[in-house]
């Protein structure tokens, strides 16, 4: 529960290199014990402070709360932790011995859960603190310890012992610590030119080229020496689901965890750099990011309470936030951003009246430049194809992974899945001029940046009631087209059959079925 102590607030960021495994649990144990003197001072004990007291039944509590919610960071047994400090030994009662229980309590409502901070009922937190007080061996009494961080600051501190022994002689002098190099120092910004044709050594988008490849020129490893590759370091995640693809850029990886944590990582020491981590509002779950993106000397993050921030990335501060969906509606983003032409680009997911969005901010100032919806209302172009519904009634289109960019045509590719709600698309509806076909889901969007414009698109399969959605990314190469080297984009469906498009105009190429589904039997472009 107490893994990321060192972020107190949304958009916080705490800086320096920091050493994992032990050296980390040393360093969050001084900026711990830092931070609860400052708030709360050492004081002795006098008659008008109210005896400490906890009951067995409220410690029992405690510890299934802990099983539940506590253990999967920081160990069963407190101390065996493998991605928090301990919570039980010297180290963790000489930090706490001097603090009233209102400082724990307060500490690990604001900042616990690692995923979801503040969501346990305040008697929980307080029988965790009783918890903790039993299991670092203060004894229990008639009284419990109150769920009221006013009442719980005028209860005595558990002052446990003092550690024995330790300090250093009279007049020892420390030699100074090794200095260290931080690649941050010298990181670069990263240009628009960089993002079309990126160093050998780094990876700046989600599929580290704009034509999503996903391909790293690198040979150093190959099949003959792979054989013999060693661990060099480790880093654990938050723990969670973690779908996210690391920026690399100059030695640093950024990297997002579950809990909408991004970690900024020294290459080739794993020393932690900086850490954002967003306070999510009561209520609001994580959900996973694919992926982030790189601009200038930003990193553009999408949150799971529907933002999207710009990260400086040599300290992790923000530099600007903004609402990109709309939560009461149940927006929401798991892909992640594309960034190109000074545009952050996202696409939402979410079964919103009306479907979903693809927003583009402005990379300098977080501005809402434009915004598309995956699905047109009744009046728009295409809003004929379904089935007649008021807007209302059309949901869906949601947008399951960053887009991808052909500079050359300056269109950006984006591709809505499927409905949520089946019934009303099954059987076309006898409406003139209407039909089933629900646009745009299971379409590729070809979008210009700068405008929002939609230039063209291409349905890959009509009426997307299936759950079998063409999601995936478009990938911009050249293959010849009637003898003609052409730029085309290219991408599969859940039933494994590839489409090939021309990039201009999105006019219909040809398709590659892999043999693997047996529902299509027939391709009618």
């Amino acid at each position: 529960m107490m893994g990321s102590v060192s972020q107190k607030s949304r958009g916080r960021a705490r800086m320096g290199p920091v050493r994992f495994a032990s050296t980390t649990v040393v360093v969050l144990g001084v900026f711990l014990l830092v931070v609860s003197r400052d708030r709360y001072p050492l004081h002795a004990q006098d008659s008008a402070v109210v005896p400490l007291s906890y009951t067995v039944s409220q410690a029992d509590a405690g510890e299934e709360a802990y099983a539940e919610s506590c253990a999967s960071c920081h160990g069963d047994n407190l101390d065996d932790g493998e991605f928090a400090v301990p919570l039980k030994g010297v180290a963790f009662r000489q930090m706490w011995r001097g603090q009233s229980p209102e400082a724990l309590f307060s500490l690990m409502q604001s900042t616990m859960p690692q995923d979801r901070p503040g969501s346990l009922p305040d008697e929980t937190y307080a029988s965790l603190v009783a918890f903790l007080f039993q299991e670092n061996g203060t004894s229990s009494g008639n009284e419990a310890l109150p769920a009221d961080a006013t009442r719980l600051e005028a209860i005595a501190s558990p002052n446990w012992r003092r550690a024995e022994g330790g300090g250093l002689a009279p007049n020892t002098v420390l030699p100074p610590w090794p200095s260290r190099t931080n690649p941050l120092d010298r990181i670069e910004a990263v240009s628009e030119s960089m993002l079309t044709e990126p160093p050998d050594d780094d990876w700046l988008l989600w599929r580290r080229t704009y034509d999503a490849y996903g391909y790293s020129p690198l040979d150093q490893i190959n099949t003959e020496n792979v054989s013999d590759l060693r661990v060099a370091w480790t880093w654990s995640l938050p723990p969670g689901p973690n779908e996210s693809t690391p920026i690399v850029h100059d030695g640093v990886l950024f990297v997002h965890g579950f809990g909408d944590h991004v970690q900024a990582i020294d290459a080739q020491t794993g020393d932690l750099l900086w850490q954002y981590s967003r306070r999510l509002p009561r209520g609001v779950p994580p959900s996973i990011k694919r992926g982030l993106s790189i601009l200038g000397d930003q990193l553009f993050v999408a949150t799971s309470d529907s933002h999207v921030v710009a990260l400086d990335t040599r300290t992790g501060d923000v530099r600007w936030d903004q609402p990109v969906g709309d939560l009461s509606r149940g927006l929401r983003m798991t892909g992640g951003t594309l960034v190109a032409r000074g545009k952050v680009m996202v696409g939402t997911t979410g079964r919103a009246e009306g479907g979903n969005y693809i927003v583009a901010l402005d990379a300098a100032s977080g501005e809402e430049a434009w915004r598309v919806g995956t699905i047109p209302a009744p009046d728009d172009p295409g809003g004929h194809t379904w089935n007649g519904l008021p807007r209302a009634e059309r949901n869906g289109g949601s947008v399951w992974i960053p887009g991808s960019y052909d500079p050359v045509h300056n269109l950006a590719f984006f591709g809505p899945g499927n409905t949520y709600d089946t019934g009303p698309l099954r059987d076309l509806a006898r409406v003139p001029g209407t039909n089933n076909d629900a646009l745009y889901l299971d379409t590729t969007l070809a979008l210009n940046p700068d405008t929002g414009e939609l230039v063209w698109y291409f349905q890959h399969q009509a009426n997307g009631q299936w759950d079998l959605d063409w999601a995936f990314e478009r990938q911009i190469m050249t293959l010849p087209v009637d003898g003609v080297e052409t730029s085309v984009v290219v991408t599969v469906g859940k039933q494994s059959i590839v489409d090939i498009v021309e990039t201009a105009t999105g006019d219909y190429v040809s398709s590659i079925d892999m043999g693997l589904q047996t529902g299509i039997i027939a391709i009618d472009p």
